[in-house]
């Protein structure tokens, strides 16, 4: 569980308590869920045999946000069929977005690794093993980098699509940020309490809250790992394009005037002073 932090705390006084059982590292992945009763169980299934084959500790959350089918019923009877020991499904009543779910894992998580990927499995699994493996190392932040030379994209891939997400990445370097491109793959893994200090600060509730995530591990000095996957599943997008795309560049403006106006500041406590971060070949 977490211990609430008191107020102008900060990142080294969040403190995690993992189960008794696990001596090694703990790791939290979160599953944000929109409508996603045909492909949950199969998600579900599918992380729990690669972390089970790896030999971790490790749980499972599903955070439900506001499906109109039979998403929560899905994951349920996945985890029985699956055995799956450590689960948690939270359920919103109403669709919030999928920051807001993300963010509510992220609270709910125990594991001194934690960690979010999308519903659809965009990338291979064993993409994972070096993000957990970059954490374990030291890095405070590992992203999944869609850009990288060692990056395997489907050529299949929606050319509308890559066109707009490379406009976004472009709008970002000029209004925020320009230490990391591509922001918006679908998994990340973070240390636990880098994790807990930036989630408890998020205000995007939307996509564009991976933004506002990277922007926060700027802004902190935090140690960023950009690390190569392989795309495996292109066609579970739940982005519309063009409204979502206006309001996520909306969203930009929005963590750049919360900055100037100091909604992020951890409260003059220490933090680092350069932003690192670790380069791949080819970059």
């Amino acid at each position: 569980m977490l211990i609430p932090p008191r107020d102008g705390l900060d990142l080294e006084d969040y403190k995690i308590l993992k189960p008794d059982s696990c001596r090694n590292k703990f790791i939290s992945i979160i599953i944000p869920a929109y409508n996603e009763a045909q492909r949950i169980g199969r998600t579900i299934q599918e992380l729990n045999a690669f972390l089970h084959q790896r030999g971790v500790c490790y749980e499972l959350i599903v955070v439900n946000d506001g499906s109109r089918d039979n998403t929560s019923a899905a994951a349920k009877a996945a985890i029985e069929d699956y055995q799956v020991r450590n689960f948690t499904l939270i359920e919103f009543k109403n669709n919030q977005g999928k920051g807001s779910a993300v963010t509510s894992g992220v609270k709910q998580a125990t594991g001194d690794i934690i960690g979010f990927i999308d519903a659809d499995l965009p990338v291979d699994l064993p993409c994972i093993d070096s993000m957990i493996a970059a954490v374990e190392d030291g890095v405070d932040l590992a992203i999944g980098a869609r850009d990288l030379k060692e990056s395997v994209i489907n050529p299949n891939q929606n050319k509308i699509r890559l066109f707009a997400g490379r406009v976004f990445s472009h709008l970002i370097n000029l209004v925020l940020f320009k230490e990391v491109f591509d922001t918006q793959c679908g998994v990340k893994f973070f240390k636990a309490n880098p994790a807990k200090a930036i989630f408890e600060r998020l205000t995007i509730p939307g996509f564009g809250f991976d933004v506002e995530v990277i922007f926060l591990a700027v802004k902190f000095g935090l140690v960023i790992k950009r690390t190569p996957v392989k795309l495996v599943n292109t066609n579970g997008s739940r982005v519309r394009l063009w409204r979502d795309a206006m309001i996520m560049f909306a969203d930009l403006f929005k963590i750049r005037r919360n900055a100037r106006q100091g909604r992020y500041d951890l409260c003059g406590h220490r933090r680092r002073l350069i932003p690192s971060i670790v380069r791949n070949r080819g970059e």
